[in-house]
C-alpha cells in the first residue's frame, strides 16, 4: 500500500477514535440527526474490514521465494544423485543410448530453467523406476528408497514452483481493493462533515466539531515536507570580523636589464635548439635586436634536454630559461 493511501486510512481511523471518546460520544449518541450515528457505526465496521484486507496484502508477500529456492536445490541434488547412479549402471551394461540420457553434470542441472528442470527430473524418475528390476541395479544405488526421495523432491518443487508469483498476484489484487475501499471511506467521511455541523448548538458540540476538523487533516507522514523545511529555524551566522586595512605595497625595484648579446653559461647554451629562432641564439637574425633579457628570479627549473625541432621538450612544454625571461623593448 502506498504512503498516500496509508495516510488517508490513518485520517479515517483518527476520526472514528475521536468520535468514540466518552465526552464526544454524548454529543451524537441518541441525538438528531440519527443518521450520523448509523453512518459512523458503518464507517467503523468498514474501516476494520479495510485494515484486515491491508494486513492480508502485506502477509501475502511471505517467504514463498525462499521455500521455492530450497525445494529447487533439493530437486537438483536428488536428480543428480539418481542420474549418476544410473550412468554407472548403464555403462556396465554397455547401454550407451540410455546412458546418454542420464550422463548429466551438476552445473548443467543448476543452469536449467525451472520448468525444464522439472521435466528432466520426471524423465530420470521414470528411468529409475524402470531399472529397479534389472540385475545389478541395487549395487549402484538404484533402489526404491532412492526413487521415493526423487518423487518427494519432484512433488515439493511442483507445489512451490508458482507460489511466489501467486503471492504477488494476490497481494496486488488485495492492495487494489484496499485502495478502492479507502477512497470510498474518505467519501463517507465527507458526508459526515455535512452532518456534524448540526451539533454546534452546545459548547461540547463545538469542541467536538473542532476536534473532528483537526482529525480530518491528512498528514503527509513518512518524509519531511517542503513546508516543514521552510519553517525550520535558520542557521545562526557568525559575525564577520572587521576589515583590517592592508599596508600599501612597496614599489619593487626596477629589474636590471641585459643586452641580447649577453654570454650565457655553457650549461644553458646546450639547452638551446640551434633550429629555434630565439633572441638568445647567436644565429638569430637582426630582427630580434629589439628584444631585451630580464632576470627572472621567481621561476627556476633544471636545464632540459632532448629538445625537438620546435624548441619543445617532449612532455615538458616550451623551453623556459631558468633565470631569464624575454620582454619587448618599449
Amino acid at each position: 500500500m502506498n504512503l498516500r493511501t496509508q495516510n488517508k486510512l490513518t485520517m479515517v481511523g483518527t476520526c472514528i477514535t475521536v468520535s468514540q471518546q466518552p465526552d464526544f460520544k454524548n454529543v451524537w449518541e441518541g441525538q438528531e440527526p440519527a443518521g450520523f450515528a448509523l453512518e459512523l457505526a458503518d464507517l467503523a465496521r468498514d474501516y476494520a474490514a479495510v485494515m484486515a484486507k491491508a494486513a492480508l496484502a502485506e502477509a501475502a508477500a511471505g517467504g514463498a521465494g525462499d521455500a521455492k529456492a530450497k525445494a529447487e536445490a533439493a530437486l537438483e541434488e536428488a536428480t543428480y544423485i539418481a542420474a549418476r547412479a544410473m550412468a554407472v549402471h548403464f555403462k556396465r551394461l554397455g547401454d550407451l543410448d540410455r546412458r546418454g540420457k542420464v550422463n548429466l553434470s551438476r552445473a548443467w542441472l543448476i543452469k536449467l530453467p525451472q520448468q525444464e528442470l522439472l521435466s528432466r527430473a520426471s524423465a530420470i524418475r521414470n528411468l529409475t523406476a524402470a531399472c529397479l528390476d534389472e540385475p545389478g541395479a541395487a549395487r549402484w544405488g538404484i533402489t526404491a528408497e532412492r526413487l521415493r526421495e526423487l518423487d518427494a523432491a519432484i512433488d515439493m518443487f511442483s507445489t512451490l514452483m508458482h507460489k511466489p508469483r501467486e503471492q504477488l498476484v494476490n497481494r496486488g489484487v488485495l492492495l487494489k481493493e484496499a485502495e478502492a475501499d479507502t477512497a470510498e471511506l474518505v467519501q463517507r467521511v465527507r458526508d459526515l462533515d455535512d452532518l456534524i455541523v448540526q451539533f454546534a448548538g452546545t459548547e461540547l458540540g463545538q469542541r467536538y466539531i473542532e476536534a473532528w476538523k483537526r482529525a480530518r487533516k491528512v498528514l503527509a507522514t513518512g518524509g519531511t515536507s517542503a513546508t516543514a523545511k521552510s519553517q525550520s529555524p535558520p542557521i545562526p551566522q557568525l559575525p564577520e570580523p572587521p576589515a583590517t586595512p592592508l599596508p600599501a605595497p612597496e614599489l619593487a625595484a626596477a629589474e636590471p636589464e641585459a643586452e641580447v648579446g649577453i654570454v650565457l653559461g655553457a650549461e644553458n647554451e646546450r639547452a638551446l635548439n640551434p633550429h629555434h629562432k630565439s633572441p638568445l641564439n647567436s644565429a638569430a637574425p637582426a630582427t630580434w635586436q629589439h628584444w631585451r633579457v630580464v632576470p627572472r628570479q621567481c621561476f627556476e627549473i633544471p636545464p632540459r634536454r632532448n629538445v625537438n625541432s620546435r624548441g619543445r621538450t617532449p612532455g615538458c612544454g616550451r623551453i623556459t630559461r631558468p633565470d631569464w625571461k624575454l620582454a619587448k623593448t618599449p
